[in-house]
């Protein structure tokens, strides 16, 4: 496997694992490029969009904009309802789809919490568009409803 693209912002800052003497790297490795996936998804998650979907379906350029950053608010949602959770999980590929270029046949699934208290386990699976066949990725993400903070584990 070869060398995938650093992100601008890697670019800018220099990579925190870059090889000693290279400031700038243009490239990553695989492992590089899934860590720094991991990082964006966990900014983006932490991120809330501040304009409610509805206001924005007469300006669809708008929608898929920068404006729109983050996940939807869901603090309203009731985490022990299946309803509400599945519509976590659609608002989860939702916001991936829509900001996260690298990944793509997105899927999010809630995970059998036995055993845990004030948590929420979720696994965003997906492709990296880079790579044809083998790019099969997952992330496993906690959310802590208290806070409504996602950590990527």
């Amino acid at each position: 496997m070869g060398d995938f693209p650093a992100t601008v912002w890697d670019r800018l800052i220099g990579a925190p694992d870059a090889p000693a003497g290279q400031q700038h790297p243009n490239a990553l490795t695989l492992a590089q490029y899934k860590r720094a996936i991991a990082r964006d998804l966990e900014v983006l998650l932490n991120t809330r969009s501040a304009v409610p979907p509805h206001e924005l379906d007469a300006y669809p350029a708008c929608r898929e904009s920068i404006a729109n950053f983050g996940l939807v608010d869901f603090a309203h949602l009731c985490l022990t309802s299946s309803d509400d959770r599945k519509e976590i999980c659609d608002r989860l590929v939702a916001t991936v789809m829509r900001h996260e270029p690298r990944l793509v046949q997105v899927r999010a699934r809630l995970l059998d919490g036995a055993g845990t208290v004030n948590r929420l386990s979720f696994v965003i699976a997906g492709k990296l568009r880079a790579l044809s066949s083998e790019g099969h990725v997952q992330f496993d993400l906690m959310l802590e409803p208290s806070s409504l903070k996602y950590t990527i584990r």
